[in-house]
């Protein structure tokens, strides 16, 4: 989320950025988790100057979120695909996926860095993974595995350098 944010801000690609969202994991109950993710997106958003409109918290605007990225699929083309850069489950997608035009779908490209994100579901309110989306047919590619480090005991003080550097 953040760090995603800030990267593109580095690089200037603000009119990119047609769609995030976050607090995706649906009707998963997580303690503070929502409101730290808020507080943390919509931070983002006012630091780096993005576009407010182009945000969604899921938990509380998912419907909203879903036609939003519906809606940027469906402007896909082969000439000027949209890019997913999925940082969660996979759910949220594949409804907006499946409300896509089915002409548009190979437009999508949705890159995922976590097999967890990819193959997480729970039997409740979130049943789809990477394999229903590709059924759909959109691209589906997964990088390598960016969470294995994540027992390290890594601290804010391990990030403070990105947070210099985009200043």
């Amino acid at each position: 989320g953040p760090m995603t944010l800030a990267l593109i801000d580095k690089l200037g690609l603000h009119a990119k950025v047609v769609h995030v969202d976050w607090n995706n994991r649906l009707g998963v109950s997580m303690n503070n988790y929502p409101l730290h993710m808020n507080y943390s997106m919509w931070g983002s958003a006012s630091e780096f100057g993005f576009d407010r409109k182009r945000f969604y918290d899921d938990e509380t605007m998912l419907r909203a979120s879903i036609k939003n990225l519906r809606n940027e699929m469906d402007a896909s083309t082969a000439d000027d695909p949209l890019y997913v850069l999925a940082g969660g489950p996979m759910e949220l997608i594949y409804r907006a996926l499946e409300e896509t035009k089915p002409s548009c779908r190979s437009n999508v490209i949705i890159i995922s860095h976590s097999t967890f994100n990819y193959r997480y579901t729970d039997g409740g309110s979130m049943t789809h993974d990477a394999r229903d989306i590709k059924a759909l047919g959109a691209v589906f590619h997964s990088i390598r595995e960016q969470n294995d480090d994540l027992d390290r005991g890594l601290t804010y003080g391990d990030f403070l350098y990105l947070y210099y550097s985009t200043k």
